[in-house]
């Protein structure tokens, strides 16, 4: 699939979407540290943090579109970047999203085949991989319009973990656990910008680097930090940490930032990113969070009734199948006509196609045949799972072109 639109179609450089922020009525007054700073009240688990949002639609630029201008790490606070070919991780990252699961000795190698790489940025510098983090290194998968892909799959350190729908910064360069672990030396380490501290000058960031294995529904969005009014609209927020992490109880509140939304916050995506290729942002300043794509309710229902034919026709059910195909939804021209990305939409027109290969053949196909077009449902029906890695490096960025 392309994200390049055929000549008959006209070239998209942004979408609508909406985006899960800190509620008005969850925000006081920060009491526990100096300087007036706001905070969001807490909640303990994933589920709740989920219902809690307030959505908010937001105009995201998609930065794969033609002659879109690539946001630069220390402008924007995040940048696509090619990870360098090799073998390996190819390799490793192709298991990954084939088993939709990430095991410990995958997670092991890839801190491996990552530490010591220099990954060019676009402004001519490099930044160089100095440590990665063994906790953090998390696989999160989420189905169209967020449904959960495999339900009642535990949330562990590695697996279980849906896409983020809340936007946030991932740590607090002054909370917990970077004051511990660096016995309070983080905010002259590391380059940041805070609220309440900054730091611009250090070529030592700390970074995420979200590793997209497939993610034609629910991509990640990340605000331009500099559209960010972060003494207004940058919260406190103490998120619990004993649903994934087995921490000293001193370290089991993780301390980062909930975010009010404003219409002044600039937005941006990648409705494409080839495997190999990643995005790095400041995990201490750059908000983020997934949304949901236009186009996907509609996919996920043509989804589920592509499924269901399968399973009719899997149990000789011609009955059932006639009437599924008698039900189906708009064709494919109505379904892509939808303001969607040109992924989506190839994987819509897609699905669609296999509804017609149904309809046009016989209710009665042998077992191999209805095994065989069970198969290829199952496929097309799994590529529209986000499906990302997401690691903690610490890493130098040269000051000029070397």
């Amino acid at each position: 699939m392309t994200s390049n639109p055929s000549p008959a179609e006209p070239i998209v450089t942004s979408y609508e979407g909406a985006l899960g922020f800190a509620r008005a009525e969850d925000v006081s007054i920060d009491t526990l540290r100096p300087g007036g700073l706001l905070r969001a009240r807490t909640h303990e688990t994933d589920a709740e943090r989920r219902v809690s949002l307030a959505m908010h639609r937001v105009r995201l630029i998609d930065d794969a579109a033609p002659g879109a201008a690539p946001p630069r790490l220390d402008r924007e606070g995040f940048e696509a970047v090619e990870l360098g070919a090799d073998a390996r991780l190819t390799t490793l990252l192709a298991a990954v999203a084939a088993a939709s699961h990430l095991d410990e000795a995958q997670a092991q190698a890839l801190r491996r085949l990552l530490r010591g790489r220099v990954i060019p940025l676009g402004d001519g510098r490099r930044l160089r991989v100095l440590f990665v983090a063994s906790e953090g290194i998390i696989f999160r998968s989420s189905g169209p319009n967020g449904a959960v892909p495999r339900p009642g799959e535990p949330i562990t350190a590695r697996n279980g973990h849906q896409a983020a729908a809340q936007v946030h910064v991932d740590q607090d360069v002054r909370g917990t656990p970077l004051r511990q672990l660096l016995f309070g030396l983080a905010p002259r380490l590391f380059r940041h910008d805070s609220p309440d501290s900054a730091n611009r000058r250090s070529r030592l960031h700390l970074l995420n680097v979200w590793i997209p294995l497939q993610q034609i529904t629910m991509p990640l969005a990340l605000m331009d930090e500099r559209s960010f009014d972060r003494r207004r609209h940058q919260l406190r927020y103490a998120l619990p940490t004993d649903e994934f992490f087995v921490r000293d109880p001193s370290l089991r509140i993780n301390d980062i930032w909930s975010v009010l939304p404003d219409p002044e916050q600039r937005w941006h995506f990648r409705s494409a990113m080839p495997l190999g290729t990643a995005y790095v942002f400041n995990t201490l300043s750059t908000p983020h969070g997934a949304f949901v794509v236009p186009g996907e309710a509609a996919a996920g229902r043509l989804a589920a009734r592509l499924r269901a034919v399968a399973e009719a026709r899997l149990r000789g059910d011609a009955a059932t199948l006639a009437a599924l195909l008698r039900e189906r939804e708009a064709g494919s021209a109505s379904l892509a006509a939808e303001a969607t990305t040109p992924a989506l939409r190839a994987a819509i027109v897609g699905l669609d196609a296999l509804l017609d290969e149904a309809a046009a053949g016989r209710a009665d196909d042998d077992a191999a045949r209805a095994a065989e077009f069970a198969a290829r449902v199952a496929a097309s029906c799994e590529r529209l799972v986000r499906k990302s890695i997401e690691l903690r490096a610490v890493v130098w960025v040269s000051p000029g072109t070397s």
